[in-house]
């Protein structure tokens, strides 16, 4: 596989909230950056991201060995 690999629902629970509004799925990190790009990401989703990174690192380190 190349690039990020989805992550699933390994995130947990708040994967699935509404109370605010947030980026990202089961597919990978993301986040709503508005038509000017003015929203910069949340810590939701840049935790999200960090999260995504260590779980590709992870897989490509498995590969590798």
């Amino acid at each position: 596989m190349y690039g990020p690999q989805p992550i699933g629902y390994s995130f947990g629970g708040e994967m699935f909230s509404v109370d605010s509004v947030h980026g990202g799925s089961a597919w990978g990190a993301g986040t709503f950056a508005g038509a000017d790009g003015s929203r910069q990401p949340s810590d939701y989703e840049l935790e999200l991201a960090r999260h995504q990174g260590k779980t590709f690192a992870a897989t490509t380190l498995k590969l590798a060995a």
